[in-house]
């Protein structure tokens, strides 16, 4: 029963490095748009994942996977997207979403909480 307690934790903690690269990046990144390039199944994971690709104001070309994937739809070949890169380090860069990804997770995490918290309250063991 503690798995539910640590992974709700964990999806916290997982937010909040997301929200808090997020602002940094926003604060004095570039905006630019993007493409997916590619899609890729990462070792582990089920669902793909995007590989990006958007131009620099320096016009380089930066093609890498962001370190966070938080749309709810699976990445298509040909989207487009918004991208706010570092401008020191453009591989440092982020997609932007409508509503912040991280908002799911929080949730997911506290749900995880609270029902351990029920669980252990009710004296449930399994």
């Amino acid at each position: 029963m503690i798995f539910l307690l640590l992974f709700g934790l964990a999806f916290l903690l997982l937010s909040l490095i997301y929200f808090l690269k997020v602002k940094k990046i926003s604060r004095n990144g570039v905006k630019t748009e993007g493409v997916v390039f590619d899609v890729e199944f990462r070792r582990g994971y089920k669902t793909p994942y995007p590989v990006i690709r958007f131009l620099t104001t320096e016009k380089g070309w930066i093609t890498q996977t962001p370190g966070f994937w938080t749309h709810a739809r699976t990445p298509i070949k040909g989207d487009k997207v918004n991208v706010i890169y570092n401008p020191e380090d453009p591989t440092d860069f982020v997609v932007e979403t409508k509503s912040n990804g991280s908002v799911a997770f929080i949730f997911i995490g506290l749900a995880l909480i609270v029902l351990w918290g029920i669980l252990t309250w009710r004296h449930v063991r399994f």
